[in-house]
């Protein structure tokens, strides 16, 4: 296997902060309730929100952390109330985390402050850069999944997300859906199971 070169090393390095500076500037709007809450916090509750009723171990695992460091995060969010610990239903002497109503809010606000960033960003790109973009992201999403050789384990790689996703993408080229369903409780989370809204 020939080794990387200099620009491949560089692209990987910068990969990440890059596209993180451009579309997760958090609005502090989203994270004023509480001063302790970090980036690993809302990504458990988004993936509770997207996933449902989970083991701990699958969140950390998400998060890219052992289970015995998620736990104080867990910990942090049962005490701020925005999960909660059930006994699993296919094995008593396990539990799950899974959100309450206070949560589901939290992911609704999240969603709709990052939605609105999105959308900013990727408002500055042409109709064919947009398609391009978006091609360029599923097929980095198609490799990354090669290389951890994970891909059933990702939180978004079924067909019923990329049916839906594709779906939206080819008939609302503006995303208007993605605000609309973050401020619509009626359609997210209405049965405090974390329902994905890319159901």
């Amino acid at each position: 296997m020939d080794q990387l070169t200099d620009l491949e090393i560089r692209l990987l390095f910068h990969h990440v902060p890059f596209f993180s500076a451009t579309f997760f500037q958090e609005d502090a709007n989203v994270f004023k309730e509480h001063d302790e809450i970090r980036h690993t916090h809302v990504h458990a509750v988004i993936y509770l929100k997207i996933n449902g009723p989970s083991p701990m171990s699958k969140v950390a695992q998400l998060l890219g952390l052992e289970k015995g460091s998620f736990t104080p995060i867990a910990n942090q969010l049962i005490s701020w109330g925005y999960i909660e610990r059930e006994i699993d239903p296919t094995d008593k002497r396990k539990s799950m985390l899974k959100l309450t109503e206070s949560g589901c809010d939290f992911a609704i606000r999240v969603r709709a402050a990052r939605s609105q960033m999105f959308s900013a960003q990727i408002d500055k790109l042409s109709t064919t850069e947009r398609k391009q973009f978006f091609a360029a992201m599923q097929k980095m999403q198609d490799l990354l999944a090669t290389i951890n050789g994970n891909a059933l384990n990702h939180p978004y790689a079924n067909k019923a997300y990329h049916k839906h996703h594709d779906h939206n993408h080819n008939h609302n080229h503006n995303h208007k859906h993605d605000s609309n369903l973050a401020h619509n409780p009626n359609h997210i989370c209405t049965d405090n199971k974390g329902v994905s809204p890319h159901e």
